[in-house]
């Protein structure tokens, strides 16, 4: 390099000048030629980073083989839940009890299944638990189960049992939040058109939704309620009160919600100051009320909640130790109007003359228990408010 630098010196400036100007011309076009490829290079390395800063894309893991085969055993089992009658409380419960054992078995094989909590929101659904329900939905969702829509529709199911619950309860304010969400989850099961469980499907979206939307405008008649049943069922002479309980008992009618103007109807019954007539329609209108609601699918859960009492409707009417038609089995004889609660259903209906009916265990006034014949008794749900 020395030697290099002395031969340099010893040129004369023009020599030196174009010497320099030759090797800068090198360099310059050595460069020009590598220089889109180190540009390249660089931009490669800055792509691969940031591809590598991306989270990859979500796989969507095979379920355990064992735990695929548990829940079809589990999904068979609440099939035939669904296909059992309401009345049928002990078979219910005893399928959902083996429902609850294979749903532990299949946790344990895998926790992290999204199918396997849907199945447990399915089973405490039935049970009519509904917190636990909503919280295995959600938890269904985290784990990436497959079919959302079938979420929302159970959310949407659910809210609408709550509102049912408020409006019972004459709470319309909190029924009415409840009912706006069950409208918004099944509008979103309708939406993405992807039902897939058991025998939900779009239309039963549809007319749940339908039937959600009539009992929302139910909520606009709290002023009703507080007016009539300020102190409990009570007799109010107002005559403005009473036409509009029948407006809101007809509206109940039309909603097909039984046990609700079952209510409406049993107040107007009991206003015992309106005139003749109109006590013997309402009086009607009670009876019938009454028997659509005793063959609903919530009364024998109504009656085990200790929600249902009872009016005698004849006099004399028998009060048995045991359902059986013998003479030595009668307790008393019960008078018009007395009023009992309800305890149990007898699991048969029997033929008495021209009337079939089942045999009702109740309470009496004078805490007695036995049993009375269906025909004798209306129905009207336990007041709360």
């Amino acid at each position: 390099m020395r030697k290099l630098t002395t031969w340099f010196k010893k040129l004369t400036k023009p020599q030196q000048v174009t010497i320099f100007c030759t090797v800068l011309a090198a360099i310059i076009s050595v460069f020009g030629l590598v220089l889109p490829s180190i540009i390249t290079g660089i931009s490669s390395i800055i792509v691969a980073s940031i591809n590598k800063s991306k989270p990859p894309s979500p796989t969507i893991i095979s379920p355990n083989p064992e735990v695929e085969r548990i829940n079809a055993e589990i999904s068979e089992y609440i099939k035939e839940i669904d296909n059992k009658p309401e009345s049928d409380i002990s078979e219910k419960q005893r399928l959902l009890n083996i429902v609850f054992k294979l749903l532990d078995e299949s946790m344990k094989t895998d926790q992290n299944y999204g199918e396997t909590y849907f199945l447990y929101a399915e089973a405490y659904l039935r049970e009519k638990n509904y917190d636990n329900a909503l919280l295995n939905y959600t938890r269904a969702l985290e784990n990436q189960y497959s079919y959302e829509c079938d979420v929302h529709f159970g959310y949407g199911y659910i809210y609408e049992a709550l509102g049912d619950r408020d409006l019972f309860q004459f709470d319309f304010s909190s029924a009415d939040v409840h009912y706006k969400r069950s409208i918004e989850y099944l509008n979103h099961a309708i939406y993405d058109q992807k039902l897939s469980f058991y025998k939900h499907n779009i239309n039963e979206a549809k007319e749940i939704v339908s039937r959600v939307e009539q009992k929302k405008e139910i909520c606009k008649y709290d002023v009703i309620f507080r007016k009539a049943f300020h102190d409990g069922i009570n007799v109010i002479n107002d005559s403005n009160v009473h036409s509009d309980m029948e407006k809101l008992a007809k509206s109940y009618t039309d909603n097909k919600l039984w046990k609700y103007a079952t209510l409406c109807y049993y107040w107007l019954f009991r206003q015992i100051d309106i005139t003749g007539q109109r006590r013997e329609k309402n009086t009607g209108s009670l009876g019938l009320m009454s028997e659509f609601w005793e063959f609903s699918d919530d009364f024998i859960y109504d009656i085990s909640n200790n929600s249902v009492n009872a009016i005698i409707i004849d006099n004399n009417a028998p009060f048995r130790k045991e359902p059986i038609l013998v003479d030595n089995n009668i307790i008393r004889k019960f008078s018009l109007y007395e009023e009992l609660q309800v305890l149990e259903r007898s699991n048969f209906r029997q033929s008495i003359g021209n009337v079939n009916a089942y045999w009702y265990k109740v309470y009496a006034d004078d805490g007695i228990e036995g049993w009375v014949y269906g025909k004798y008794l209306y129905f009207y749900p336990v007041f709360q408010f």
